[in-house]
């Protein structure tokens, strides 16, 4: 068992196998690597879209409840839309307070 996790927690100088021997999974549900913050985000848009469609349907479909059916997927949308333009959102944030503080002026 340690031969076979070694290679996967050392780096390959130190387990004592060549680089073509260790190989490395991408992760499961989103890539990791560069550009983190608009995957997350778009990530967490489509577990929003999921989520406000599985409580709304049971809202209306289990509870009989066709008022707060209406009422989820109202909130659903609007945490969407928040959500889904936060990046937008961050642009507007920075280029106020750089403009309010004269920063980046040099």
């Amino acid at each position: 068992m340690i031969t076979t996790l070694a290679p996967l927690v050392l780096d390959s100088a130190a387990a004592g196998t060549t680089a073509a021997q260790v190989t490395y999974m991408a992760a499961p549900i989103w890539d990791i690597g560069a550009n983190i913050k608009n995957q997350g985000i778009t990530f967490a848009v489509y577990l929003l879209i999921g989520g406000t469609a599985l409580v709304s349907a049971g809202y209306y479909f289990i509870g009989r409840n066709k008022t707060a059916a209406l009422k989820t997927l109202a909130v659903g949308v609007v945490l969407i839309g928040l959500v889904g333009s936060l990046p937008a959102l961050g642009v507007v944030s920075k280029d106020t307070i750089g403009g309010l503080t004269n920063s980046g002026t040099r």
